[in-house]
């Protein structure tokens, strides 16, 4: 198993991509923290997961707000011990169409697919660096086949952001126990 003794923290795990990630994780041995504001939804995947014989937990976590990844943290230190990976899944897909954007859905769509994921970073850091993890930050942002069809690929720019923080934070933890892994699907 490749992620025996390791533990994930999974934005937007009960997701579509973080569903699959966190039963794949699972089944490579790590312990899956799951992580979204769906309590039920959070719920029903960690029970799954754990029904199956592996290792799962649910985090309610808002991932705009830095007390819930406080919180979040503290917990993951309680029940888990460690923090190994952190894969900031969650965002938004809100279509827009530039230039008709209201500042507010702007504003708000930045929050949610960028500056989380710096929150994510900056608040597990410190726990990922505690135990010289052997792997860190892990992102992917996709835009939906609404975007596609119509011919707007990230005409936000949110989601080109966050591949580039996930790299520039593997860089500057630099060094062999820190490693980055950050997608973009278009």
């Amino acid at each position: 198993m490749r992620l025996e003794n390791k533990v994930a923290l999974i934005t937007g795990g009960y997701g579509g991509m973080g569903r699959a990630s966190a039963r794949l994780f699972a089944q490579e041995g790590a312990t899956v923290a799951v992580a979204g504001r769906n309590h039920e939804r959070g719920e029903a995947l960690a029970k799954e997961i754990t029904d199956a014989g592996g290792k799962a937990l649910f985090i309610e976590l808002e991932v705009t707000d830095q007390e819930h990844w406080d919180a979040a943290v503290e917990q993951i230190r309680e029940r888990a011990g460690a923090l190994h990976i952190l894969m900031n899944i969650v965002g938004s897909n809100a279509l827009v169409m530039l230039p008709e954007v209201e500042i507010e859905a702007w504003n708000k769509m930045f929050e949610v697919n960028v500056t989380a994921t710096l929150r994510g970073i900056q608040t597990c850091a410190p726990l990922i660096k505690e135990r010289l993890a052997d792997i860190g930050f892990a992102g992917q942002r996709y835009r939906g086949a609404s975007a596609r069809e119509s011919g707007h690929r990230d005409a936000d720019g949110t989601t080109s952001g966050p591949p580039m923080l996930v790299a520039a934070a593997a860089g500057e933890m630099a060094g062999p126990a820190v490693r980055t892994f950050a997608r973009q699907l278009v």
